[in-house]
């Protein structure tokens, strides 16, 4: 099982609704960003697991930075606010998968 969202571009959130909700929507553009596997082994197994999956071309796994620090996290999370996105979310490596956000997976 896959753990992400649909997703069809910065700034086309309510777009995408719209498409998902309709009966006659355009699904052309939307993609399934793909950011975990539902798993009971530690995030870096799972991540593994997903770079090797063979996916439809409609998905697509998300890329991750690994964090080294404030300073990086920082300049990170400014690089992606000014692309107009909402943040970063931060996960620890050796984590098993939650249902939730926790101390294990913050946004």
């Amino acid at each position: 099982m896959l753990d992400g969202e649909l997703w069809q571009g910065r700034g086309k959130f309510q777009t995408t609704v719209g498409a998902v909700r309709s009966r006659r929507g355009d699904w052309q553009d939307i993609k399934y960003m793909v950011f975990d596997l539902v798993d009971s082994t530690d995030y870096e197994d799972r991540r593994n697991a997903l770079t090797s999956l063979v996916l439809p071309p409609h998905c697509q796994v998300l890329e991750q930075t690994r964090c080294k620090g404030r300073h990086h996290l920082m300049n990170f999370e400014n690089q992606v606010l000014s692309k107009g996105g909402e943040g970063v979310i931060l996960r620890k490596p050796r984590a098993k998968y939650e249902h939730r956000r926790s101390s294990n997976l913050l946004k």
